[in-house]
């Protein structure tokens, strides 16, 4: 926004998109794009958060399936619950129109946090509800599901919130993110010698993770210094 290019960021269904009815699979079947084209004739830049956040579940659900498969209500259940934490982390922010208003934050917050409130306990009581009807779901399946749904609904949140606060904030995420591991890799391969933890990641070494950590923290500085 600062730069001057308008950004407006929308769910999956407000997109215009539906899916088929193979939940283990699901395809995305059509996309209405009248509001997408909307916001283009607007000079926007349209960005598709909430689709982000149920891939991103997932995603998570897929790795989990590799030790149990579950069946569709409870992916079902752990992609809209994380489409709800989503929401409800994005909630506060809905009227700010990416900016910080600070003499009506206040007053922002205390009406809208009602609702992300809201959004958080039904998303926590639907996933709960598994542990009542389906037999073959017990605690440690729980404990995934919360923590899929948390991780990622969350966390897609946080990077909307940002966006909010500056590009650069979001800029500086990916790339930390992403030099963490092209620096980590290239240590590894030239001085790594003691594995870390091989039953998880057998080639990651602890000279790599070093080498990737003071790096990116020197890169972190100069980038602060920009």
């Amino acid at each position: 926004e600062k730069l001057g290019y308008p950004v407006v960021s929308l769910t999956g269904w407000q997109a215009g998109m539906s899916t088929d009815s193979n939940y283990s699979k699901a395809r995305i079947k059509r996309v209405v794009g009248e509001r997408i084209h909307l916001e283009l004739d607007k000079k926007k830049i349209v960005i598709v958060a909430g689709f982000f956040a149920c891939v991103g579940a997932y995603e998570m659900i897929r790795l989990y399936e590799k030790e149990k498969k579950y069946p569709i209500v409870v992916k079902v259940v752990i992609i809209l619950s994380t489409l709800l934490i989503y929401l409800s982390g994005t909630t506060i922010w809905l009227d700010l129109e990416l900016q910080f208003l600070v003499e009506e934050l206040p007053v922002i917050i205390n009406l809208s946090s009602k609702v992300g409130f809201a959004l958080l306990m039904i998303s926590i009581a639907m996933q709960l509800s598994l542990l009542v009807f389906l037999k073959d779901f017990d605690a440690k399946d729980i404990a995934k599901s919360l923590m899929s749904s948390f991780y990622v609904g969350f966390g897609i949140a946080c990077i909307i919130a940002l966006r909010i606060m500056g590009v650069r904030f979001v800029l500086y995420l990916f790339l930390i993110t992403i030099m963490t591991d092209i620096f980590a890799y290239f240590f590894g391969m030239l001085f790594g010698k003691h594995k870390m933890i091989e039953r998880i990641s057998p080639k990651k070494t602890w000279e790599g993770a070093i080498g990737g950590m003071l790096c990116t923290t020197l890169l972190g500085v100069v980038f602060y210094q920009i």
